[in-house]
């Protein structure tokens, strides 16, 4: 797994761009959803709702189960030094 790019935007989201290691590479943006778990924004071509230690939740977009994969494995894995991105921060 690469990471390209992290960085915080503006105290409300999270732009990353990370790399799996299978010759794809993710651009994603990430914000709390006002109705549960945070909006995940992918390529700009799809947008999912994620549940931290749940599941990464279609919404619109181009829905490919490669990318729901590596993006939600990506996720779940991934240690966010931002206390808004936590899953305590969710269930509160």
């Amino acid at each position: 797994m690469k990471i390209t790019q992290d960085e915080e935007v503006g105290n409300v989201c999270r732009h990353f761009v990370f790399q799996p290691g299978d010759g794809t590479c993710y651009d994603c943006i990430m914000t709390p959803d006002p109705y549960g778990g945070f909006l995940i924004n992918v390529n700009t071509t799809s947008v999912w709702r994620w549940y931290p230690e749940d599941y990464l939740k279609f919404l619109c977009g181009n829905n490919n189960e490669f990318t729901r994969k590596a993006v939600f494995d990506f996720l779940e894995n991934y240690e966010c030094p931002y206390p808004w991105a936590t899953p305590s921060t969710i269930n509160n």
